[in-house]
């Protein structure tokens, strides 16, 4: 069913848009961009960058028409805080980039490989501009698996060129700012962003176009259509380790990291007839400037003063802090467990070992596979779509994301190799065919329907098999079983003559530098000698890359001089046509044996 839509006038920033409101039943939420009708494109970009704060009542204005999500959405911002102030969630954040970003390859299918050199060629040119606020394509996947980890999804736009001819470049949309309205027309959630102006778009909220816009969640809530956020279970230890830290950094300021020291000095004596309160003013200005002095002279680890004018004494706070360092190892255990990380990974040991280590990793590695699909599901259909805008077609595209680096490679070989002897076992039986044998080995498809060294084997077995059923016969032993036997075996022979014919069809016609094979292919030679002596002597020169060496040979009575050397059969097969038909007698007839 052609979709309609009702073009609805919007101005954001002082310029006009269109942007796709209804859609007939049966058109996705996200349709294929090769289905996209470049009509119903916005021009320009829709979504806008928020610079304030809006009022309280555009906040609940917005809200209260907006798709509840499981969880506050300002935790979204909070999230996006602490990812560049929390260590540890800093550290989750890199881990997922750094690991993540493997590279990629663009593979391209068309009928025509001069199409799927031109799609490559606009891919690359793609790459450089529309990703070139990025720093290129691995700066957006850098940030896209970033968004991922703050935030659980890819919320981006697509940004097409006036004039409808590609995609000019690519924007982030904040996820703080995505809300999600119920169609119940339709019975999809749309997406819109809030901004901060209730003049812009529906009371402060752009709807944005579905096919220029892409929320892609790694995971949701049931039929939430807001992401969950991998770090959300990790917000309310993250809050008590502030606490902690808050705690520890008191100390550190007020009493030192070793502890304190406690000077006791002697009080000076009261004067006779010194009022009790001129006698403790006196003390405090006593203290106050034997503080004074004692910091200075402490400063540098000497104190100095009279014997037996002052005490000092060392008060040690570590010998008591043994359970302080279990809770904060604990809590920083929990942190980790609402990151989905391992303390290994964040340079934590807690007696780790070698194979455990291993075996995180693999864990990681698994994890972050699904953060590429996620990468890998925006840059096919940003690709498609503005391939589809050029007018290239192609037909299929996907991206594969290059294998992380394994801890045990050689492992893995045998491991490989154990499978592939497995595969040729069932393939030799028959369980398995070829295609399925070079999905199960990693591979698309097959360069060939079958093993070529055994199908080229096989119709001697077959015609061997067929000599001894004959000679059977011969020797009197004919009966009914052994011709049902010679009919299998001429139809099996047959039926593989006939799949390698269909083998060498398929082969390049390529020709063979074979003195039989170009002989054809020459002109006259006694017509060159005819025509210019001297340029064919110097072009029968330039033959033969080195000098022939002539031996005397006889036979009989007869006496020869046998040729030995290389001749550049290249260089001979410039002459393709022949002069007056075909040559009478050639060079590679002197050279070739008879």
């Amino acid at each position: 069913m052609k979709p309609t839509f009702i073009k609805e006038r919007m101005v954001v920033n002082g310029r006009v848009y269109f942007p796709r409101k209804k859609r007939t039943t049966g058109l996705a939420a996200h349709p294929s961009p090769e289905e996209i009708d470049p009509k119903v494109l916005p021009v320009g970009r829709v979504s806008v960058d928020t610079v304030g704060f809006g009022e309280l009542l555009r906040d609940l204005i917005s809200e209260m028409r907006s798709v509840g999500a499981a969880y506050p959405l300002e935790y979204l911002e909070a999230m996006q805080n602490l990812s560049l102030v929390n260590p540890d969630v800093a550290q989750m954040i890199d881990n997922i980039v750094q690991l993540g970003n493997t590279g990629h390859k663009v593979m391209v299918e068309s009928d025509s490989e001069q199409v799927r050199d031109a799609a490559i060629e606009e891919l690359n040119r793609f790459n450089m501009t529309v990703f070139g606020r990025f720093g290129g394509i691995d700066g957006f996947v850098n940030s896209a698996l970033a968004q991922i980890g703050r935030g659980g999804a890819i919320s981006i736009e697509w940004v097409v060129s006036e004039d409808l001819t590609g995609i000019d470049k690519m924007v982030f949309v904040p996820l703080k700012e995505i809300r999600f309205l119920y169609d119940p027309a339709s019975g999809e959630y749309a997406p819109h962003q809030k901004t901060c102006d209730l003049t812009q778009g529906d009371q402060g909220l752009i709807a944005l176009n579905t096919a220029t816009y892409q929320y892609c969640a790694m995971q949701t809530l049931d039929n939430s259509p807001y992401a969950v956020p991998p770090i959300l279970s990790a917000l309310e230890s993250i809050t008590i380790q502030r606490d902690i830290v808050k705690n520890l950094r008191f100390i550190a300021k007020k009493m030192g990291i070793l502890g304190f020291v406690n000077f006791l000095i002697r009080a000076p004596k009261q004067s006779p007839g010194e009022k009790t309160e001129e006698y403790i003013a006196r003390c405090q200005q006593f203290l106050d400037q034997q503080a004074q002095h004692l910091k200075h002279n402490y400063r540098d680890g000497i104190a100095v003063g009279l014997m037996d004018s002052f005490t000092v004494e060392h008060h040690s706070i570590t010998g008591d802090a043994a359970g302080a360092k279990d809770l904060f190892e604990m809590n920083e255990q929990q942190v980790f467990s609402g990151l989905k990380a391992d303390p290994a990974l964040h340079g934590r040991t807690y007696s780790t070992t070698e194979t455990y280590a291993g075996v995180v990793y693999e864990k990681m590695l698994s994890i972050i596979t699904n953060y590429q699909r996620t990468v890998r599901s925006v840059l096919e259909y940003g690709y498609k779509l503005h391939l589809s805008l050029r007018g290239i077609d192609y037909q299929s595209l996907w991206i594969e994301f290059e294998p992380s680096k394994s801890l045990s490679a050689q492992r893995d070989e045998t491991t490989y190799a154990t499978r592939l002897a497995n595969l040729k076992i069932l393939h030799d039986q028959g369980i398995i065919d070829q295609n399925q044998f070079a999905q199960e080995a990693g591979y698309d498809r097959p360069a060939e329907e079958g093993p070529l060294r055994e199908m080229l084997q096989e119709p001697g077995k077959v015609q061997k098999a067929l000599d001894n059923l004959v000679e059977y016969i011969v020797q009197g032993n004919a009966s009914e079983s052994v011709s049902v036997s010679i009919a299998r075996h001429e139809q099996r022979k047959k039926m593989l003559e006939a799949q390698l014919q269909n083998l060498k069809a398929r082969e390049p016609n390529t020709p063979l530098l074979t003195p039989y094979a170009v002989k054809p292919m020459l002109i006259n030679l006694d017509e060159i000698l005819t025509k210019d002596v001297v340029q064919a002597n110097a072009y029968f020169k330039g033959l033969f890359p080195e000098q022939v060496k002539m031996t005397a040979k006889k036979e009989g009575r007869s006496v020869f001089y046998e040729a030995a050397g290389r001749v550049n059969l290249t260089r001979l097969m410039r002459f393709a046509t022949p002069i007056n038909g075909a040559p009478n007698w050639t060079i590679l007839e002197l050279l070739a044996p008879r």
